[in-house]
């Protein structure tokens, strides 16, 4: 067997390391100085350097990756007056995202598939929808303001279904951020939410037990075959 080839060569920590989602001839290596190395995984070269910060307790950043590599967004510490940032991999411009008034407790949760839009989160606010190529917010669910639990867009990126601490359901329309539906069962926290491949089936599952399975056809007007909202039993 082969020894392995190591990339480093130096004693700073390393924080995180994961392949670039679009492209495994590069990894993305976050050393604990608060830098983000973009490295050729056949050479080592280092191709750029990211600087995403560390909060003064040396918390590690939270990392989301977009789909197709181009956009990191970091966060540190989301409760103690976070560094919020989004870096472009391929032009190394590191942008520091406005609006985020709620900074103390500001948080990014998921990219759509589709890489056109970066949701966050705050406990004071409502969750938002931003331009990665901006750093720029698009839209406010402004229906309701709770702490975010659970986040799943559906495969085609135009709905987004909402998990939160007081035990609802919501699904958001993406392109306008309406408030398509929104759902009551859970009796607890809601801890997971995910679509089907076909995007037409939701299944949520809470602290209070239960996993609710949902056709969105069923339950969403403009749909075929609407037949308005459905109560739902659990699986037990």
């Amino acid at each position: 067997m082969a020894a392995p080839r190591k990339l480093l060569n130096y004693g700073d920590s390393v924080r995180d390391a994961t392949f670039n989602p679009a492209n495994s001839a590069q990894v993305f290596v976050t050393l604990e100085s608060g830098i983000i190395q973009i490295r050729d995984v056949a050479s080592g070269v280092v191709l750029s350097n990211l600087s995403v910060g560390y909060d003064h307790l040396r918390h590690a950043p939270r990392l989301l990756y977009s789909p197709d590599g181009t956009y990191i967004a970091t966060t540190t510490d989301p409760w103690r007056h976070a560094e919020v940032r989004l870096c472009n991999t391929k032009t190394a411009a590191v942008l520091e995202p406005i609006a985020c008034a709620q900074a103390d407790s500001f948080s990014w949760i998921s990219f759509s598939p589709d890489g056109t839009r970066l949701l966050s989160s705050s406990s004071n606010a409502p969750a938002q929808l931003w331009d990665p190529h901006t750093a720029r917010p698009i839209l406010s669910l402004e229906a309701h303001i709770n702490l975010i639990e659970a986040a799943s867009f559906s495969p085609d990126s135009r709905l987004l279904a909402l998990g939160y601490y007081d035990g609802t359901v919501r699904l958001w329309d993406v392109s306008d951020g309406n408030c398509l539906a929104m759902f009551t069962e859970h009796t607890a926290r809601v801890t997971h939410l995910v679509f089907s491949a076909d995007g037409d089936i939701l299944c949520s599952a809470g602290n209070d037990g239960g996993v609710y399975v949902r056709r969105l056809r069923d339950i969403l007007p403009h749909l075929p075959q609407s037949k308005g909202v459905q109560p739902v039993s659990p699986l037990l």
